[in-house]
């Protein structure tokens, strides 16, 4: 399964290569990186949601 995240990844990494070559794209390069992180931080917030409410439901 290719998701987001795997794709973002994979451009990061190309990117890296171009960035190595020629300046101009490390703003792209940048805005990956922003991307990941903001996809991780959607992932952690719906991780840390799952397990409020299992305790929730555990306590209640």
């Amino acid at each position: 399964m290719n998701t987001d995240l795997d794709r973002l990844k994979a451009a990061y990494a190309k990117v890296a290569v171009l960035v190595t070559h020629d300046r101009a794209y490390v703003p792209i390069f940048q805005r990956i990186e922003r991307e990941i992180i903001a996809l991780k931080d959607q992932e952690d917030v719906f991780r840390r949601a799952q397990i409020a409410a299992r305790d929730y439901k555990a306590v209640g």
